[in-house]
């Protein structure tokens, strides 16, 4: 039987902060033995065009390390800034075992973070 937890994550633009939410959600995944946890749309860098980059990319070195000595797949909502600028609001999976899927493979549901006004009003493109 496959377990998924759901985290419930206040989501802000803080980095640090949401990488503190997301870790105590791997915490209460691995004690409730869950194989899987699920996070929010921009959970860990903010929902926000003006997301800091460096600091998500960081942070997610740290979480995807977390999850693996946890043994818990984590399929996490985040930002994404490609190499060229553009940024994306995709999900993306990070197995146990350190294996990951790409945050943003062609023809995937994604967003493109291109338009500030339409995720001030919740219709990121």
């Amino acid at each position: 039987m496959l377990r998924v937890a759901g985290a419930q994550l206040p989501v802000r633009n803080d980095v640090q902060k949401n990488l503190e939410a997301i870790t105590r959600a791997i915490e209460f995944a691995a004690r409730e033995k869950a194989d899987v946890l699920v996070t929010p749309e921009g959970s860990l860098s903010g929902y926000t065009h003006n997301f800091n980059a460096a600091a998500t990319a960081q942070a997610l070195e740290v979480i995807v390390q977390r999850a693996r000595q946890a043994k818990v797949v984590l399929v996490l909502g985040t930002c994404f800034a490609d190499a060229d600028g553009a940024r994306y609001d995709a999900p993306a999976h990070y197995g146990g075992d350190g294996s990951s899927g790409c945050p943003h493979p062609a023809g995937s549901a994604r967003s493109i973070m291109s338009r500030p006004s339409a995720i001030a009003r919740g219709r990121a493109e």
